[in-house]
């Protein structure tokens, strides 16, 4: 790497660095606050960071960086540049018009409320009371209620996409999810092959478990199966599945201490973290639970808006693991390299350090601190989590990709059909409404949720590949190796290459298929 080129780049790292700190602590005021001043400061940030991004002297310098450069580490920079360069626009009025829209369902979704019988709910209060209402009419009119901020986002949410679709094919791409997988590194037709053999090597499984879900829902509501609709279940998506079993208290401030002292003694330091974390219930707080990188270092904060019980437990570990995960780059790396190797790396530590509270006797090793947590059939319930979460990440990412394939399609018959293969749930007789936009991640985190998808088969990998390097996935030799081989060279190479340093296999579904197949 010549000095010319090496001052160059450090140039664009520091110039890069600023902005990006300022627009994520903008992001996580406005997220915790609801502050409506944090939603100008972050659209302002956030196109500073994209004019630069948008640079066409930095875009002439990658195209030579890419292929000149005899320093890897300079080059792997270059790469990692030109892949964050592709979804940002020259034209600086439609750069303007896609962060303010972005800003604008950002904050609709974070101040949605559920209106009922007068009543108006936070998402934590909605999901609260779909857990308990036993009045199946009541459940219904609450889905519905919950679903109609589909009906509010959904005509700027396909403006978005329609937004986003003219930039990819101004790249010469398809369409923006095909962009999107073309700059993180991923090969579409992989991620096909993936979904399709979960499907059809665990579908059998899935039924198994949903007939036994759906048997509990017909005893507790007095209906036939034919009759359960998705307002019968405890997830208005069914997106996630709990034991019939009554939730324990859980003190989440001390739980949150003692996870951080686990992971302490196992030589992994979080710093103030937990000092750092929001866990209140304010008025305008979002009801997303996020961990977000201030500065790419050490500021790296956290936020949850849960019940006080092991399904909060669980969300906390979740964001654990990406803190985990974001703690241990190597601080002399540059700006642009001190993130994951691939996002759903980071999602797999994350899903990974959900999995310790099916550990037989873990919850005891927190100093007793969570030993109220009761103690449960851990790997059955493991496998029913599991394959609930699966068959409907499959049925998003299936959606989302058909969205941006054809975004003016009739999407409302679209997303029945694929809830009816995949999760198996019939569809109401008011069935043609955008409900499908009422998850947030369709409008504020576009193309990603594959991440979850990819990080459930990469953490069941890595759990089976550091079982049988070190005897349990958890002791101190296993977190410290992958946090040494998976984390800390962030992106200074690709996905594959840092997932085969720590787990010495590619990305395949073999493991997790293994792990939830039922006899």
């Amino acid at each position: 790497m010549t000095s010319g080129e090496e001052a160059f780049l450090n140039t664009i790292n520091t110039q890069l660095a600023k902005p990006y700190a300022d627009k994520m602590h903008a992001l996580w005021m406005l997220l915790t606050s609801g502050d409506g001043q944090w939603a100008q400061a972050y659209e302002q940030h956030e196109q500073t960071y994209r004019q630069l991004l948008a640079s066409p002297e930095w875009r002439q310098a990658v195209k030579a960086g890419c292929t000149q450069t005899s320093s890897p580490l300079a080059r792997r920079q270059w790469t990692v540049l030109r892949n964050e360069m592709l979804e940002h626009h020259e034209d600086e009025q439609l750069r303007a018009q896609w962060v303010r829209l972005w800003n604008e369902l950002n904050v609709r979704i974070s101040m949605y409320r559920t209106t009922i019988e007068g009543r108006s709910l936070t998402e934590k209060e909605t999901r609260i009371l779909f857990r308990m209402l036993d009045n199946g009419g009541k459940r219904k009119q609450l889905w519905h209620a919950y679903m109609r901020l589909g009906e509010e986002i959904a005509a700027p949410l396909i403006e978005q996409v329609r937004m986003r679709n003219r930039l990819a094919r101004a790249r010469g791409f398809p369409d923006y999810y095909a962009m999107k997988l073309a700059a993180q590194e991923m090969d579409g037709t992989e991620l096909d092959l993936i979904v399709r053999l979960l499907k059809e090597e665990l579908q059998t499984s899935y039924r198994k478990v949903k007939e036994e879900i759906d048997q509990g829902i017909c005893r507790r509501f007095g209906i036939a199966p034919s009759a359960i609709r998705s307002w019968h279940y405890p997830d208005p998506f069914f997106q996630s599945y709990e034991p019939e079993t009554p939730a324990e208290a859980i003190d989440l401030h001390k739980f949150s201490a003692g996870v951080a002292r686990w992971l302490e003694d196992r030589g992994i330091w979080l710093g103030d973290l937990v000092k750092r974390m929001d866990l209140g219930d304010g008025a305008g707080k979002s009801s997303a639970n996020f961990c977000l990188p201030i500065d790419r270092g050490s500021d790296v904060r956290i936020s949850c808006q849960v019940s006080h019980d092991d399904r909060g437990a669980r969300i906390v570990l979740h964001e654990f693991g990406h803190a985990f995960a974001e703690l241990a780059y190597d601080p002399s790396l540059p700006f642009l390299l001190r993130q994951p190797a691939h996002p759903f790396l980071s999602e797999a530590a994350a899903l990974l350090m959900e999995r310790l509270l099916y550990v037989p006797g873990w919850r005891q090793s927190l100093n007793n601190e969570a030993s109220y947590v009761q103690e449960r059939d851990g790997q059955r319930d493991l496998q029913a989590s599991l394959l609930v979460k699966l068959f409907w990440t499959m049925t998003l990412v299936q959606f989302e990709r058909k969205l941006y394939e054809n975004p003016d399609g009739e999407l409302n018959r679209l997303w029945w059909e694929l809830v009816e293969e995949y999760q198996e749930i019939a569809r109401p007789e008011e069935w043609d409404k955008p409900y499908w936009a009422s998850k947030p991640h369709l409008s504020t985190l576009p193309a990603t949720y594959y991440y979850y998808l990819l990080g459930e088969v990469a953490a069941s990998e890595l759990q089976q590949s550091l079982d049988n390097q070190y005897g349990e996935w958890h002791n101190m030799r296993s977190l410290q190796h992958m946090r040494r081989t998976l984390f800390q060279p962030g992106i200074s190479r690709c996905w594959k290459d840092a997932l085969h340093a720590c787990a010495h296999r590619p990305l395949r579904p073999q493991a997790i298929i293994g792990q939830l197949q039922l006899d």
